[in-house]
């Protein structure tokens, strides 16, 4: 192996390890109620997140032309999947601009089975201060935030759906 691309695989290492203890060690850090909100989902059912009270509710932020949000998908359907017939959901915000047109054909093309949400105008991304994607909040089952993640993210490693289930399981 060259001397470039271990100095690279070193440090993507070093960047997937220390954003899996960020994750882990914060979610007992935040604490702070869940703003609720109502938006269209894809068949154009309005969807309230307190409708979700009582279950752990990941909170997504992305867009379908946003590489880094297209790559962590794949590992929200397989926990949304893996979890949903626990007190588990999925919320996947689309703020794509062009609204249930772009976002219709993605979700579709890839058969994701989650629920998506379409937010063009940014209401609920701008109560929530996303400023960049992919953005997630983990909410517990009392309504309160107790995780934020920015960026890419593996959902389906095995310490992550540990504590997501620990989650599940507090009264």
């Amino acid at each position: 192996m060259d001397t470039e691309k271990l100095i690279k695989t070193a440090l993507f290492l070093c960047f997937y390890v220390s954003l899996s203890l960020c994750f882990c060690v914060a979610m007992s850090g935040i604490k702070t109620p869940a703003t609720d909100f109502t938006l269209k989902d894809l068949n154009n059912n309005s969807v309230k997140l307190s409708d979700y009270k009582g279950k752990v509710v990941l909170l997504n932020f992305f867009a379908t032309w946003c590489p880094p949000c297209r790559e962590e998908m794949p590992s929200i359907e397989k926990l949304h999947k893996n979890l949903k017939n626990k007190k588990f959901a999925v919320l996947a915000v689309a703020i794509d601009k062009k609204g249930e047109p772009a976002v219709r054909p993605f979700i579709e093309k890839e058969k994701y089975t989650f629920k998506v949400l379409l937010d063009s105008k940014n209401k609920v991304s701008d109560v929530y201060g996303i400023q960049s994607i992919p953005a997630t909040y983990v909410i517990n089952k009392k309504g309160i935030i107790v995780d934020k993640v920015i960026g890419s993210f593996d959902w389906t490693q095995d310490k992550v759906v540990r504590v997501l289930e620990g989650l599940i399981k507090e009264k």
